[in-house]
């Protein structure tokens, strides 16, 4: 689904539910990752990231150390790795 200049994919059921209204809803914003897990991408809140997902947050490049929903890239003991 495209919405308001990104592509939503549904991970469950999800009657009338507006993609990017949650980040724990059942909608994902759908980057390149999803497709080719080497490349980089900015970093959103509702997207299901998996071991070794890289992405782009404030400037830096972090990978992701185990699956990881809605968690803010940065904190050191949480699931990114700079």
């Amino acid at each position: 689904m495209y919405l308001d200049g990104h592509v939503y994919e549904a991970r469950w059921y999800a009657k009338r539910q507006v993609p990017g209204a949650s980040n724990t809803g059942p909608w994902s914003t759908l980057t390149a990752c999803g497709v080719n897990p080497s490349t980089v991408q900015p970093w959103y809140a509702d997207r299901v990231y998996n071991t070794g997902d890289k992405v782009t947050f404030r400037g830096a490049t972090y990978t992701a150390r185990w699956w990881t929903r809605d968690q803010t890239p940065g904190p050191v003991w949480g699931p990114w790795q700079r």
